[in-house]
């Protein structure tokens, strides 16, 4: 090992331990459950579906994990089969997960330190002060966001931890006659054409942001192009879509794009940002999900983004192959930013080339370094220690290659853990 790689080994733990670590830090996009928002067991964390997509692909059937109903029979499964992964980043962060329960990160896996952390975990479920303790006063995680369906009721939620994004696939990518129903009956509000929608859906958003919502949201399918669209033909393929009829690629993209761009005008008039989730191809056979590279996948939208000047949009990609243009279309458009580093791009080789490529290229005002995209709020917790490791590692680096000074340094890490996130969802 090199005397630079040793200086960046040591640069990176201390400003780590000095700097990053005590930050606080916003966690922009959750699956959370604001309600439930805790694991209920051991299973829920060691069974986490990220560890569960790693066994079932180095050969433990979908069977066999789904047969494991008790605590035990988890407990069991896990010690048999978790070696096979031992070698991922997502068991390095599970490793981080267990240490909220006791079991450090060097400790060896025992049937009886699972069990015991078992009954650790089942009783910080049902206390209403872990949620805050976990994230707040463990992690210094000051506001989380959650996920709220667009087509369901809007649940009640800790609003000193957490602040609501409305997710809106259900009404323009994922719109079906199934999924209309659904908003009606919500809203009380028969909706039988396009003009009666856009009022229901109007109606919606603007409720959220009057109630504290803080941003708009959904996934765009890498498929799909973004195109120019008449009201009127998206009319008819509205109406279309009401009688259950099927559209073909053409029609589904000039009736998205419409939508796209309607709910973009209602984020504009609610002043919320829009966060849009790029570059990740699914349903596939066997209900996979992967990293799709598609020409364009960020300027494609170049149109949006201009049209909409003042609607701030947050990019959250999922393959490093489109960095270089998020990059690239980031700097053409002021209210354009760039956050995290979202399933397949959260893992260290991405993270350090993402994150280098951004702050080297682009403003820092328009970069946030963390999203969790997790379902609990433990898991929240095992990512954003990576996320602090590789953030501190990638400022060593720049500070060892005297691009940034250390003060540089220490200013940037708060800006994109807590102040830029802060500012843009108005926290």
């Amino acid at each position: 090992m090199s005397d630079t790689d040793n200086s960046i080994g040591r640069l990176t733990d201390e400003f780590l331990r000095t700097v990053v670590e005590p930050l606080p830090v916003v966690d922009v996009h959750t699956h959370i459950n604001g309600q439930d928002p805790a694991a209920h067991d051991i299973g829920e964390i060691i069974f986490y579906h990220y560890i569960v997509s790693e066994l079932e692909a180095s050969g433990v059937s979908h069977a066999t994990i789904e047969g494991a109903k008790s605590v035990e029979e988890k407990v069991d499964l896990f010690l048999e089969s978790y070696k096979r992964l031992s070698n991922t980043i997502t068991y390095w962060c599970l490793r981080r997960v267990l240490e909220l329960h006791g079991i450090t990160a060097d400790a060896e896996l025992t049937r009886e330190a699972l069990l015991e952390a078992n009954e650790k975990v089942q009783a910080t479920h049902v206390d209403p002060t872990w949620p805050a303790r976990a994230l707040g006063e463990r992690n210094h995680v000051r506001h989380t966001a959650l996920t709220l369906n667009v087509t369901e009721e809007i649940p009640e939620f800790d609003t000193k931890i957490f602040f609501g994004t409305l997710r809106l696939d259900d009404l323009i990518g994922n719109v079906t006659a199934g999924t209309l129903g659904q908003f009606s009956a919500l809203t009380g509000k028969a909706i039988d054409s396009l003009a009666s929608f856009e009022g229901v859906a109007r109606d919606r958003v603007a409720s959220f942001a009057k109630g504290g919502g803080r941003a708009l949201s959904l996934g765009l399918p890498p498929e799909e192009d973004f195109v120019s669209t008449h009201r009127d033909d998206a009319a008819k393929l509205f109406d279309r879509v009401l009688k259950e009829r099927t559209l073909g690629l053409l029609e589904r993209e000039t009736l998205h794009s419409y939508l796209l761009e309607f709910f973009a005008g209602l984020g504009s008039e609610a002043q919320i940002p829009m966060q849009l989730l790029l570059g990740v191809r699914r349903p596939l056979p066997g209900n996979a999900a992967v990293v799709a590279v598609a020409p364009g996948l960020v300027s494609r939208y170049a149109a949006l983004f201009h049209k909409f000047r003042e609607l701030d949009f947050d990019i959250f990609l999922a393959s490093a192959a489109h960095s270089q243009e998020a990059i690239a279309t980031a700097k053409n458009y002021p209210n354009l930013s760039l956050t995290g580093f979202w399933w397949y791009a959260f893992s260290p080789p991405y993270i350090r080339t993402m994150l280098t490529e951004r702050l080297m290229a682009l403003p820092a005002v328009k970069l946030h370094a963390f999203f969790s995209d997790a379902y609990n709020v433990e898991w929240s917790a095992g990512k954003l220690a990576l996320l602090r490791r590789e953030l501190a590692r990638v400022l060593a680096e720049l500070m060892v290659s005297r691009y940034l000074s250390e003060s540089q340094a220490s200013d940037l890490a708060r800006a994109l853990l807590l102040e830029n996130a802060t500012r843009l969802y108005k926290l």
